[in-house]
């Protein structure tokens, strides 16, 4: 292709974009006061009892965070409306038809997935689905939504919900905390964009339902898909992401993916079948017999996600947003290779084995009494808070000593997951509400993790 030729594609291209954004505008004119009247007409026919959600952020973790805390609601206080405004509409909307079936689900409907496929997602999300989300949260004041939308992320940067002058956690500050990780723990405050008394609202709230046993959704529906997957018996999904993603510096990639090879084989010998679920992040393993790679299937759905989780033993993960099904169908979690501790998800029946943390200009391994003490704890998303601290994945024998002490709580009762080992009843006397999430929630590391010599 020769110049000419490039430049006359630039400007059809640019020609194009000009055209498809005039017509969303002319679009808009007359679907944003539809939207909005359409939404509003429904929310005023609700019984006056009826709790509001607004689901308004668009990445997976958060949509399934906020059908937690809609189904945990209608089970222990009562009736729920879910007013869904994101781009992931449709999926959003069909899970929630599974997980919550009572719910009066409120949605942009056809004519939103009209708008979505025929215009750039951002801009029907910021630009339509975004302010009928600020319309409602005026008329309806007592709605609830645990994520906030900005309208770009200078915006959400700039203008957080979080006011240091009304947090309790640093009236309570023990007078021998350094100042600067005060001052880290503020800074991250800032940078979770997340409404922190309604997200420990769902966390008690999840922690007083059924929690005896798994809750599994459209058990028919499971069953037929574990007949077209050929899946009989018990069986344990696996989800560890190889995504690269250098805005969080790798933090949360696993690199090594041949470590999981030994504990695959484990898991097998014990007579479980390993169900690989993901998308494209995750690994291709060698085909072998009690191996099921539902990553590459073709049954690969958000719906089917859900019924994965809902009907397994456990599920062995990452840190990633899927983990959330875990808390969601109320199933065991292993996390592997786990990174960003002020942001946790509240499972009962948790451990998880954290990434060595090492300092590249002397090679020391930094003792977990130390990271819970210094800035870099606060490393999360962008956030690096010492640019000499590097994350140092498990290696083969320590994921094969965790997965072991995972497998000895399988049959424990959810009190009994409560019963702490003595260090992981010392890494509990450590934390203090400075630490975010993980005070609150009641999953602790491994003991493999807590007791090597070489990080005690």
């Amino acid at each position: 292709m020769n110049s000419f030729q490039w430049i006359k594609k630039i400007y059809r291209n640019s020609l194009t974009r000009k055209i498809r954004r005039v017509l969303f505008h002319l679009f808009n004119f007359f679907y944003l006061p539809l939207l909005y009247h359409s939404c509003n007409s429904r929310l005023r026919k609700l019984p006056k009892e009826t709790q509001i959600f607004l689901m308004t952020r668009g990445d997976f973790g958060t949509i399934l965070v906020l059908l937690n805390y809609v189904h945990c609601w209608e089970e222990k206080r009562g009736k729920t409306c879910l007013v869904v405004l994101t781009y992931h509409q449709e999926a959003a909307s069909r899970l929630a038809q599974i997980i919550c079936p009572n719910t009066e689900i409120v949605s942009p409907g056809k004519i939103g997935l009209f708008a979505l496929k025929t215009f750039r997602e951002d801009i029907v999300h910021f630009q339509t689905f975004s302010r009928v989300y600020a319309r409602l949260a005026v008329d309806y004041p007592n709605a609830l939504y645990i994520y906030s939308q900005g309208s770009s992320p200078r915006t959400k940067a700039d203008f957080s919900p979080y006011i240091p002058f009304f947090d309790r956690a640093l009236d309570c500050v023990d007078p021998s905390t350094p100042k600067y990780f005060i001052n880290s723990y503020i800074k991250t405050r800032y940078i979770l964009d997340y409404n922190q008394d309604i997200y420990l609202d769902m966390v008690r709230l999840h922690y007083t339902t059924e929690l005896s046993k798994p809750r599994v959704f459209a058990p028919h529906l499971l069953d037929q898909l574990k007949e077209k997957m050929s899946l009989r018996g018990s069986y344990v999904v696996l989800n560890i992401s190889c995504r690269d993603n250098m805005l969080s510096h790798n933090r949360k990639r696993i690199f090594q993916t041949e470590k999981f090879n030994r504990s695959i084989e484990y898991l097998i010998n014990l007579g479980y079948t390993v169900v690989i679920q993901g998308r494209k992040e995750q690994p291709l393993f060698a085909k072998r017999k009690g191996l099921i790679d539902y990553s590459r299937s073709v049954y690969c759905s958000p719906e089917n996600d859900l019924l994965l989780y809902s009907g397994c033993s456990f599920a062995i993960m990452s840190k990633s947003g899927p983990e959330n099904f875990g808390t969601l169908c109320n199933i065991p979690i292993l996390g592997v290779d786990y990174v960003e501790f002020p942001s946790m998800q509240p499972n009962l029946k948790m451990r998880f084995f954290p990434k060595h943390m090492r300092n590249s200009k002397t090679g020391r391994y930094i003792p977990w009494k130390e990271w819970l003490k210094e800035p870099f704890y606060f490393d999360i998303g962008e956030n690096k808070l010492n640019p000499a601290i590097e994350y140092v994945g498990m290696n083969a024998d320590e994921l094969l000593a965790a997965v072991k002490e995972f497998v000895l709580l399988l049959n424990k009762s959810p009190a009994e997951w409560e019963n702490y080992t003595p260090l992981q009843s010392s890494f509990k006397k450590e934390l203090t509400p400075l630490h975010v999430d993980l005070f609150h929630i009641k999953g602790v590391p491994c003991d493999a993790y807590l007791a090597s010599s070489k990080f005690a």
